[in-house]
């Protein structure tokens, strides 16, 4: 972080402690009885908690240094054991992961040993497997109380290399992935070649007993995220775990507390059969894992640079379960490591407190939306203060933070954004993680679905009731607000007045979040990508035709308009696709021409390893995607607000915003005419 934002940083931290010894010190209405100070403190603490939160982050990230490059020669580079872990997902998802994995670049291809997990012990795993000769480690259900954890765990008893790369089924790797990751595993001091060189050969006379632990990249995902697509917003907003696992995770690592996050990760096998492989004793092995590690001496790393894509959750159920699985996970892994009495140190404790200080975010949430509406609508003045000292106070605080948190985010996260999240996840998390603090334990694990086809056209009712009574008695308040404050003006009011107005937009966008969704399959995932090809027909290849793709997915390609396409509508050809280092040739059929482009259909079969499909799948994958990693329009709930009141609010029905399909989503919505096709036969 360059010196101009360091600074910023700074000024941010100074007015945020300025503005609570302000809150606490002169704003408490001590005057207006119990139960107005009872509020008042509610409030208080509530932004104490989450300033804490962010004073904290500002102050790890700004601080953070970049790991040093670790020159690694060739001959060092030792073997591997990536581990592919399924439960009961598709083959074609295993198909694209497995053939990524067969393609990654290592400059002794035979020290990298593939296996496929699979405890469920299908057949069409095993085929697969001989399908691309790779290893396969089968195990019943019955067999395996400890799901993912106890899949991994049964692989390293038959796996040997001295590193373990953890894939999920459906996380596809870069081809640079393990030549990226691997040499960080021999950090010394000052990484030169001569301490490189005498760890390395440290390494080979003890077995591999690695310092590192483990070394985690980001998770990062080849399709769009809820938040993303369900707010109409996939061109202006990133995905909403990128300010975690790019930014924060990473600054955990001088405390020593980074967290392993489940996948995209490689091992010291030394670590994880030291600490008895992977925990066992939460529904979030991963967490868990990483406390085991830290507390038995082993150092853990965390990158910032994508190497490892995979699905984002594809319905609101989907999202819901992962985040109440991470939250309750997250208070188990606590406890089962007795983190206060553990050997970590004090930063490192402290630094898991402050982790247990976000997960509190949903009560934090429900005093920030619900304490301003009982203040107005039962007449409670819950700040007491003169209004332009807390003006002075309170507005720069917020300005600079706001602009701080871009800076610390690069980008990638704002108030605004961090606020609607919360909001939406709030009533999801609430109730399942209180049960967990006071004692009624979660043991189910509940996997996160990666069925791709699976189409969620009406989300449930059940989840918009929260934000529709919300916004209502919110707008009520705002009303009474504004009365009061044209009557007799307040420090109260006016402050009241700004929660109420932040919390009537997340109120509103939470509506919106309950998105109807169809054609998934198309609007989940484009590559923006301009590739050159030529389209040709025929078994002679007649009537070759130049194209320039505009955006593709794996089964679909859209092309700019052109000349002489239209007469092939419906007919079967060859597109030859290359970029700088990938070639195919796929078997494609015409499914529309028109001014705003051709869309063409990709007809591969996948029953045998397919060459060409394979290639095209290196092409897609074999890079970073084509998505926002920044907030691209910091004012995005203003520009974007049309489309989500259509959609909240059904204006017109949903089908008659159809005509508005290629602004929102990318690829034509084929499902519906393909299902009308169906039926009228």
């Amino acid at each position: 972080m360059d010196k101009k934002k360091r600074i910023i940083v700074f000024l941010a931290i100074i007015s945020q402690i300025i503005y609570l010894f302000f809150r606490f010190r002169y704003t408490l209405p001590f005057r207006w009885g119990f139960l107005t100070l009872f509020l008042a403190l509610l409030l208080l603490l509530s932004e104490f908690s989450s300033n804490l939160q962010g004073i904290y982050e500002f102050i790890t990230i700004a601080g953070k240094k970049a790991l040093k490059e670790v020159p690694l020669e060739p001959e060092q580079y030792p073997h591997v054991d990536i581990l592919i872990t399924t439960h009961n997902e598709s083959r074609e998802l295993l198909y694209k992961t497995i053939n990524a994995c067969k393609n990654l670049s290592y400059p002794d291809t035979k020290k990298v040993h593939v296996y496929l997990c699979d405890d469920s012990c299908r057949e069409e795993m095993k085929n697969i497997a001989a399908l691309f000769d790779i290893h396969y480690i089968g195990m019943r259900k019955e067999d395996n109380p400890d799901k993912k954890a106890g899949n991994v765990n049964n692989a390293l008893q038959h796996s040997s290399s001295p590193l373990v790369a953890c894939l999920d089924c459906d996380m596809i790797p870069k081809s640079d992935f393990l030549l990226k990751v691997v040499p960080y595993f021999y950090e010394t001091e000052n990484n030169t070649d001569e301490e490189i060189a005498a760890y390395s050969k440290e390494l080979a006379e003890n077995g591999y007993q690695y310092k590192i632990g483990y070394v985690q990249t980001p998770q990062d995902f080849y399709t769009l995220d809820l938040f993303q697509y369900n707010l109409f917003a996939d061109n202006i907003l990133p995905n909403e775990q990128d300010y975690f696992f790019k930014h924060v995770n990473g600054a955990r690592v001088p405390f020593n507390s980074a967290i392993y996050c489940g996948s995209n990760a490689i091992f010291s096998r030394d670590a994880l059969e030291s600490t008895g492989g992977l925990s066992t004793d939460s529904i979030t092995e991963d967490f868990s894992s990483s406390i085991k590690m830290q507390k038995a001496g082993y150092l853990g790393r965390v990158l910032s640079e994508s190497y490892v894509y995979g699905l984002c959750p594809f319905t609101i159920e989907d999202l819901k379960d992962q985040r109440v699985r991470w939250s309750r996970g997250f208070v188990q892994g606590i406890r089962s490591n007795r983190l206060l009495f553990s050997k970590l140190s004090l930063l490192s404790k402290f630094s898991y407190l402050i982790l247990y200080n976000y997960w509190l975010l949903p009560y934090r949430k429900l005093a920030f939306l619900f304490i301003p509406i009982i203040s107005v609508l039962f007449n409670f003045r819950i700040v007491d203060t003169d209004i332009l000292l807390l003006l002075l106070v309170w507005l720069p605080a917020y300005m600079i933070y706001n602009w701080a948190l871009s800076c610390v985010s690069e980008k990638s996260l704002n108030r605004t954004y961090s606020n609607l999240v919360d909001t939406i996840l709030t009533p999801y998390i609430a109730w399942p993680l209180f049960k967990e603090l006071v004692g009624i334990r979660e043991e189910h694990f509940v996997v996160t679905p990666k069925d791709f086809w699976r189409i969620n056209e009406a989300p449930p009712k059940r989840y918009v009731v929260f934000n529709v009574v919300g916004l209502l008695l919110t707008v009520v308040s705002i009303v009474a607000s504004i009365l009061n404050i044209y009557a007799i003006p307040t420090a109260s009011q006016v402050f009241i007045l700004f929660w109420l107005c932040q919390n009537a937009v997340s109120f509103f966008y939470g509506i919106s979040f309950n998105r109807p969704r169809k054609g998934i399959d198309n609007e989940f995932i484009r590559w923006n990508l301009v590739l050159q090809g030529i389209l040709t027909f025929g078994p002679e290849g007649e009537g070759a035709i130049e194209v320039e793709t505009v955006y593709l997915n794996e089964e679909r390609i859209h092309l700019k308009a052109a000349e002489g396409v239209d007469s092939f509508l419906d007919h079967h050809g060859k597109l030859q696709l290359s970029d700088e280092r990938y070639t195919t040739e796929l078997t494609v059929q015409v499914r529309s021409c028109g001014e705003d482009g051709i869309e063409l259909f990709i007809e591969e079969p996948i029953d045998e390893v397919n060459p060409a499909y394979n290639q095209y799948l290196h092409l897609l994958h074999d890079r970073p995607t084509t998505y926002t990693t920044t907030i691209v329009n910091q004012n995005f709930w203003i520009d974007n607000f049309d489309k989500n009141f259509i959609n909240a609010f059904k204006v017109g029905e949903w089908r008659g915003w159809k005509e508005k399909k290629k602004e929102l989503s990318g690829f034509p919505l084929q499902r519906d005419t393909e299902k009308k096709g169906a039926e009228s036969k």
